[in-house]
């Protein structure tokens, strides 16, 4: 039978109040079965049990320092009688730790000012310190150095006049939106001093108008979109792992723009000396003007061109153009008969026929088409004949396409030659089922890849992939892979979109080093949510026939999630071996146990990483005592602790059912193990 709820007075300060007559502050017994709820202005020590996986709640004026566990990813709420619950009372004085690998927002709120903000005075990296003085928004305009935690998952905001460097944690995956109040908030932060590092001045809007000629670098894992002016003369370099659009803009002409006097991979260089926007105005062919070296055989041109992988555009002329001749077409600088596009053209390339579509290509086209090694956008080749979302047919060598007259542009992949696409085809790429010789992605394609069965399902994985970004497609399976057998199947090195994976495989699966997406493990006969099973090593999975891909660790053998797992991940309960995540595991872990609340925590963390679960001992811990208590690593449910505390608050690593950690004494007044009824404090 569930004991009433027990209620503790608000302003205890190291005694206790029971039936109204004082007495030493006393510890829980083991049976107390109802919700313990502290008062706001306690400061003595925390006696409460968690028997039974209830919520803990912080009241607002804790203040002894409260530390969370390394490996805490479970929200904390911090609940206040007379305001919102989610929130910290503004007065708290002792310094609040996160672990490591806090994975959730921790939302610090301050009644006077907005709750998404940022906790101000972090002392170092992890910690953050709350103060009377300031409110919890953080205003950066002092010069010291703000550090979030390794894994900060929430979006944080922080306001425009900071001078001082933000250094962000190596695993930073989510959002990070700098906010200026005199500037619309989708902005770039200015003043980057280097890769992941922010400065914000007062001086300027976070509207970055890349006026002046400092090089700005944007960090490794930029995954929004990011805004330039176009006024900008500095070059701008991106990350190694930006894998999104970076959309140049400007004020005067059309965003849909290339980019002037590229110096380098990577960088780019504006200038204001010419619009970038290039207006088709008319459906003439091109020619080529200025420079050009040798004879030029059309009418109209690119006017300018310095050199290959440089481009200036001018209004005077079109670059419409129709293939219909057999000679070679190369678009670039500099061409006399053929027409080269640079090696960093990231804006639409688009092909006009004045009689047919105008985002498509002249159908008679024989000659090689080349394009440029980093040509970021799809180049949409079209039949009159066929669909024209298809890919180009006998791709020569890399790089390279070519067009002709007898087959459609839908690849149909029944030949034995290997295909080849450019190195940045951001667009989707759709490729038919019947192929046999291998395809090769280029070292830097971001987008969709879908191939399509015309028998099979079109969501499905190619099979026979004979190694790292190389694919092959056989006539003996659908696309669909069942992996029934043991070859190992290696996934690209920048598969984006999601994967389907039968459950009958027992080869080991190995994602490429940039799989930045969810990729989901499917047994047709469990619940697809499920995990993956035998993980033999980092980003290695196996399946096997034995078990569901549900993972009830009730085995001794350590399981590895991969490195970059962004889905939910369940575990059951009853596992007694390690289980080790990948260093970019980035998704929520559920631990759920069949026979008690699936908000629990896990016991026995043997170090960073690992964890161990047990049938021996519950999560239930008693805070019975005034020795601090300490959060066990890797909290993934919702953690509450109660406002009295004046020591240190650890919770213990065991989770998942009752405890008896009480007194032994039965007497009632020390809350004996027979204790019912409303016990007030």
């Amino acid at each position: 039978m569930r004991a009433a709820p027990i209620t503790f007075k608000s302003y205890a300060s190291g005694r206790s109040l029971v039936g109204g007559r004082t007495r030493a502050t006393q510890s829980l017994n083991s049976h107390a079965s109802g919700l313990i709820t502290f008062g706001s202005y306690a400061c003595g020590p925390i006696s409460y049990e968690l028997h039974a996986c209830d919520p803990i709640t912080l009241g607002s004026r804790a203040c002894g320092p409260i530390t969370f566990g390394s490996y805490a990813c479970g929200p904390v709420n911090f609940v206040s009688p007379a305001r919102d619950p989610n929130t910290l009372g503004s007065h708290a004085s002792g310094p609040i730790t996160f672990g490591s690998y806090a994975c959730v927002p921790s939302i610090f709120v301050s009644p006077a000012c907005d709750p998404n903000t940022l906790v101000s005075h972090a002392s170092d990296p992890n910690h953050f310190r709350v103060t009377r003085e300031r409110p919890i928004t953080y205003e950066l305009h002092a010069c010291d150095p703000i550090t979030l935690g390794s894994r900060a998952y929430g979006p944080i905001t922080l306001e425009s006049h900071a001078s001082g460097p933000i250094t962000f944690g190596p695993y930073a995956c989510g959002p990070v939106n700098f906010v200026s109040r005199a500037c619309d908030p989708n902005t770039l932060v200015s003043h980057a001093s280097g890769p992941d590092h922010f400065r914000v001045t007062r001086e300027r809007p976070i509207t970055y108008e890349l006026h002046a000629y400092d090089p700005i670098t944007l960090g490794s894992r930029a995954y929004g979109p990011i805004t330039l002016e176009s006024h900008a003369s500095g070059p701008i370099t991106f990350g190694p792992y930006a894998c999104v659009p970076s959309i140049f803009v400007s004020p005067a002409c059309d965003p849909n723009t290339l980019v002037s006097h590229a110096s380098g991979p990577d960088h780019f260089r504006v200038t204001r000396e010419r619009p970038i926007t290039y207006e088709l105005h008319a459906c003439d062919p091109i020619t080529f003007e200025s420079h050009a070296s040798g004879r030029s055989l059309m009418s109209c041109t690119l006017s300018h061109a310095s050199g290959p992988d440089h481009f200036r555009v001018t209004r005077e002329r079109p670059i419409t153009y129709e293939l219909h001749a057999c000679d070679p077409i190369t678009f670039g600088s500099r061409a006399c008969g053929p027409i080269t596009f640079g090696s960093y053209a990231c804006g639409p390339v688009n092909f006009v026929s004045p009689a047919r579509d105008p985002n498509t290509l002249g159908s008679h086209a024989s000659g090689p088409i080349t394009f440029g090694s980093y040509a970021c956008v799809p180049s949409i080749f079209v039949s009159p004949a066929c669909d024209p979302n298809t890919l180009v047919s006998h791709a020569s060598d890399p790089n390279h396409f070519r067009v002709t007259r007898e087959r459609p542009i839908t690849y149909e992949l029944h030949a034995c030659d290997p295909i080849t696409l450019g190195s940045r085809a951001y667009g989707p790429i759709t490729l038919e089922s019947h192929a046999s010789g291998p395809i090769t992605f280029g070292p830097y394609a971001c987008g969709p890849v879908n191939f399509v069965s015309r028998a099979c399902d079109p969501n499905t994985l190619v099979s026979h992939a004979s190694g790292p970004d190389h694919f092959r497609v056989t006539r003996e399976r659908p696309i669909t892979y069942e992996l029934h057998a043991y070859d190992p199947i290696t996934l690209g090195s920048r598969a984006y979109g999601p994967i389907t994976l039968e459950s009958h495989a027992s080869g080991p699966i190995t994602f490429g080093p940039y799989a930045c997406v969810p990729s989901i493990f499917v047994s047709p006969a469990c619940d697809p949510n499920t995990l993956v099973s035998h993980a033999s090593g980092p980003n290695h999975f196996r399946v096997t026939r034995e078990r569901p891909i549900t993972y009830e660790l009730h085995a001794c053998d350590p399981i590895t999630l991969g490195s970059r797992a962004y889905g939910p991940i369940t575990l059951e309960s009853h596992a007694s071996g390690p289980i080790t995540f990948g260093p970019y595991a980035c998704g929520s872990v559920n631990f759920v146990s069949r026979a008690c609340d699936p908000n629990t925590l896990v016991s026995h963390a043997s170090g960073p990483d690992h964890f161990r679960v047990t049938r021996e001992r519950p999560i239930t811990y008693e805070l019975h005592a005034c020795d601090p208590i300490t959060f066990g690593s890797r909290a993934y449910g919702p953690i509450t602790l109660v406002s009295h505390a004046g020591a240190p608050i650890t919770l213990g690593s065991r989770a998942c059912g009752r405890s008896l950690w009480g007194h032994k004494r039965a007497v009632r007044s020390h809350w004996g193990t027979n204790a019912r009824g409303p016990v007030t404090i």
